[in-house]
Order: structure tokens, then C-alpha cells, then sequence
């Protein structure tokens, strides 16, 4: 009768051991020295990058959760020169790679949406933990020489982004002759802020050629909060509220001259904007705080 309890013991916890290993995102992955986890499903992994600075990669990658939810697909044209951000930077992965290969690289979700220089202030999205993972699927499709393909893409995104303006230029309003079209506008009556004022607005960003939406401040459950007039916010968001008071809404759509210009733009919850964008922003003005401190809503 031991036997039989000791055998059905340790099938047990070979069951356990297996669920659990089930479970672990990390299974079948290879780590390099700085702690970035890799898998190549197509390929294998080259000791040292043969390409030039002035090559581009194009890859297709696919962002998805621990729990197999994909947040964002995208074409991304990325420099070789482009250094790493921190160590264990997906972009040590890219290095590994050659055209045709396919890889699936995980990062703490804490350090892919915190860690890059131009994220201070960044929250996880509220459908994230700070020990969930992000999978980072990615197909290596060619290799392209960098100044032609730039030239190639700012000229498609520009007629593209001439196109787009010319039919709001036959469906809405100018506001003060910027280049911004109103869409909509719901009016309060509510506090205006001057230039230095503090204040926080809650946005959606959707892409003006397409209608995909991007970003929404709402996924991270937390007010964008600058001073107006700080010349590295979205000049849109600038010439917006100052134009606005608390609790007013604007749907507006902005040429590229007014958001990321011809660059093109990782958003920090991995969604892209290509180069030339125009945008389709809604604008809540949530609150002003005063030069003196003083805070109105």
C-alpha cells in the first residue's frame, strides 16, 4: 500500500512540475550576458552583427503578454547603428539576427515600458503587472540602405498626409488659422490656462490615414501633466489648451508639423507612428493649476 501511495506521490508532483513548467514564458530560451531572453524559431543566432551603419533592418514584429494577448503589430524600419537603451535591450537581439531568421526575445514589462530615456514619468498600463512579460516576436525581412529607403518612405507618408488634409480642408474649420482642424467641440465653462500654468489632459492619439487608435492615456490610468508652453510636448497639446477651458473637449486632426514631424515615433506602449502622420487627437483639459500654485478644475 506505500508503494502505491509513494508511486501515486510522485506522479503527482511530476504532474505539478509539468503544469508549472507549462506555465513558465521563459521555457526553451537561451539567456545572453545581459540577461536578455531569446528563442530563434527560424535560424540561429550570429556571434556578431554583419552589417553596416548605414544598413536598415525591416522587421515584422508582433507584440504580445505572458498571457498570449497581442497589443501591437507593426513593420518597423530600425537602424543598425541604433545602440541598446539598457542592457538586455531587444536591440542586442536584432544583432543576432540575419535576413530570414525568426526570434521571440522576453522583457520585464517594468523595464520595456520605463526604462528608455525618453519615458520619464511612464506608468505600466493597467492591464500590466511590474513581473508580467512582454514576448517580443520578430521576422528579419530584408536589409535595406538607409538613405534611399528614408527618402522613399517620407515621400509615400507625405502625399499620404496631403492627401488626408485636403479632405478636412473640405469638411471642418481651421482654429486660428494653425493648420489644426476642429472635428468637434464640447464647451465648459471652466478655468483658461495661461502660459506656465500647470495642467493635466487626458488624450487619445488615432491615426489620421487610417483611423487605427494608438494611444490613450486612459490604459495607464494617469493624467499627461506639463507646463503650458514646454517646448518638448506635442506643440498640438500647447496651441490646444491654451485655447481651452476645464473640462472642454476638442476633437481635432493635426498635420505632422504640430506632432512628431517627419520622424517616426515608438510610443511607450509599442505602438508606432509613421513618419508624416497626421493625427486625430481627443483633448480633455482636466485640470489647471496656477503660476501661483493655486490649483483650479
Amino acid at each position: 500500500m506505500r508503494n502505491y501511495w509513494i508511486t501515486g506521490m510522485a506522479l503527482l508532483a511530476c504532474t505539478v512540475l509539468a503544469v508549472s513548467c507549462k506555465k513558465n514564458m521563459a521555457d526553451g530560451f537561451d539567456k545572453n550576458p545581459n540577461g536578455l531572453l531569446y528563442k530563434f524559431i527560424e535560424g540561429t543566432p550570429l556571434k556578431q552583427c554583419p552589417y553596416t551603419n548605414e544598413d536598415v533592418w525591416i522587421f515584422n514584429l508582433t507584440y504580445s503578454t505572458d498571457k498570449d494577448s497581442v497589443f501591437a503589430q507593426s513593420e518597423a524600419t530600425i537602424p543598425v547603428f541604433t545602440l541598446p537603451d539598457y542592457k538586455g535591450d531587444v536591440v542586442e537581439g536584432f544583432r543576432m539576427m540575419q535576413i530570414g531568421d525568426s526570434a521571440h526575445f522576453l522583457i520585464n514589462a517594468d523595464t520595456f515600458f520605463l526604462s528608455k530615456p525618453d519615458r520619464n514619468g511612464a506608468v505600466l498600463p493597467n492591464w500590466l503587472t511590474s513581473n508580467s512579460k512582454i514576448q517580443i516576436a520578430a521576422k528579419l525581412k530584408r536589409i535595406e540602405s538607409g538613405k534611399n529607403l528614408r527618402e522613399e518612405i517620407i515621400s509615400k507618408a507625405q502625399q499620404v498626409e496631403t492627401e488626408v488634409l485636403l479632405d478636412c480642408a473640405s469638411k471642418y474649420q481651421l482654429i486660428d488659422s494653425l493648420g489644426i482642424y476642429q472635428i468637434e467641440k464640447k464647451e465648459s465653462n471652466g478655468t483658461t490656462p495661461q502660459l506656465g500654468d500647470t495642467v493635466e489632459v487626458a488624450y487619445t492619439i488615432t491615426l489620421g490615414s487610417n483611423g487605427v487608435l494608438v494611444y490613450n492615456t486612459a490604459d495607464f490610468n494617469a493624467f499627461m501633466k506639463f507646463a503650458v508652453g514646454d517646448p518638448t510636448v506635442l506643440p498640438v497639446l500647447n496651441e490646444l489648451v491654451i485655447r481651452m477651458k476645464t473640462n472642454e473637449i476638442r476633437k481635432v486632426i493635426a498635420p505632422s508639423m504640430y506632432t512628431y514631424g517627419s520622424n517616426k515615433k515608438q510610443l511607450s506602449n509599442g505602438n508606432v507612428i509613421p513618419p508624416c502622420s497626421p493625427l486625430v487627437m481627443d483633448v480633455r483639459l482636466v485640470s489647471v493649476k496656477k503660476g501661483n500654485n493655486k490649483k483650479t478644475s
